[in-house]
């Protein structure tokens, strides 16, 4: 439920999914007895789609240098049935999936 621009926490209106891109069939589910909070489908859904978009300013992109990029995509599946998969799209160019 948060996010950070430099270091700085935005403010949000709708938790997280107040900054998705795109967003159909996930909920986030809460599980107080297990001291823990994810997200995850909504009941009876199997095709689910979540995704974030990072827009730079045009004006600044002179000053925009990055030396590493980390992104961590955490997933466990329940059922043998379930297929989980992270990609990483630049611009209009060629998709990577993630591991």
């Amino acid at each position: 439920d948060k996010y950070l621009c430099n270091e700085i926490q935005e403010i949000k209106k709708n938790g997280w999914i107040d900054r998705a891109y795109s967003c159909s069939n996930i909920q986030r589910k809460i599980e107080k007895d297990w001291k823990m909070v994810y997200l995850c489908r909504e009941h009876l859904q199997t095709n689910r789609i979540l995704s974030w978009t990072i827009q730079l300013k045009p004006e600044k992109e002179k000053f925009y240098q990055f030396h590493q990029i980390t992104i961590q995509c955490t997933s466990k599946a329940f059922d043998q049935y379930t297929q989980i998969i992270c990609q990483l799209q630049i611009d209009d160019k060629q998709i990577i999936h993630l591991s």
